[in-house]
């Protein structure tokens, strides 16, 4: 089971105090699921992740990258 906050709007085996999960990785680990993801929380997570974007697109996409390569 993959750390994913699911449409249930409950969070699986994540760990905030986790040295190995930075807040961007943990901000994307909501797309990390195989059940449907929650329309209403997906928007805020798009209006999260598109300001993070803009404001620096650089390590947003070495992020998003970096989780691409785990899966």
């Amino acid at each position: 089971m993959r750390n994913s906050l699911s449409s249930s709007g409950k969070f699986s085996r994540f760990r905030p105090n986790s040295k190995a999960r930075t807040l961007l990785e943990y901000l994307f680990s909501y797309i990390e699921t195989d059940e449907e993801l929650n329309p209403v929380l997906s928007g805020y997570f798009f209006k999260v992740a598109d300001a993070l974007f803009r404001k620096n697109p650089e390590k947003v996409f070495k992020t998003f990258e970096m989780i691409l390569r785990i899966f």
